[in-house]
Formats: C-alpha cells, sequence, structure tokens
C-alpha cells in the first residue's frame, strides 16, 4: 500500500554480524475523526537501512510503501507494518519551526 505522510522520525543500524535495519515513525496526513481518540496518529514501523539516506531532511512529507504482515510471537498474533520504500515530495516541505507545510 501507498500513503502520503509526515515523517516524524528516521533511524538505521547495522551489527557486527551484517544485519541492518531502520524504523520509521510517522503521521497519516488524511486523519479521519475518531469519536474515541483525539490528535494525530502516530504509526511506528521496521524500515530499510536506505530508508534514513533517503530522508535526508525530517520532519518531511514524503510516499510510503508498506505492507502488513502478521506476526506470531508466543503463541500470540498480531499485525506488523513493514515499510518496504520511502521517497521525500520534493512539492511539499515540513517547517519544524512554523509547523505548517510549505510548497516549494
Amino acid at each position: 500500500m501507498k500513503s502520503k505522510v509526515l515523517v516524524l522520525n528516521v533511524s538505521r543500524y547495522q551489527l557486527d554480524n551484517g544485519h541492518s535495519g531502520g524504523k520509521i515513525q510517522w503521521t497519516d496526513l488524511n486523519t479521519t475523526a475518531n469519536e474515541n481518540a483525539r490528535g494525530l496518529g502516530i504509526y511506528t514501523a521496521a524500515a530499510p537501512f536506505t530508508a534514513f539516506s533517503s530522508l535526508p531532511e525530517v520532519p518531511c512529507v514524503a510516499e510510503i510503501d508498506y505492507t502488513l504482515k502478521a506476526k506470531v510471537s508466543n503463541g500470540k498474533a498480531e499485525t506488523v507494518v513493514v515499510v518496504e520504500g520511502v521517497s521525500p515530495l520534493a512539492e511539499k516541505k515540513f517547517s519544524s519551526t512554523s509547523g505548517e507545510y510549505v510548497c516549494k
């Protein structure tokens, strides 16, 4: 699935054994009213190591490509969000000083 989002944080890691990866946090730009929640929904997902270098400025508006995967741990099933790719959208930038989207 693809979605336009506001990326809040991106990080990466590389272990001595060669394993690498990343983590990304975002909020959806198309939030819908919910009578049981207020504010922005924050989503966290595993991401490829390259996501960090793909986003030179954060926070930023980007398009993410993600999948939902089932995971079973200790007999409990859960849904995990995995980001397959991310790319910044050049036409919009988020200003952390003013809190506004600036069109380029």
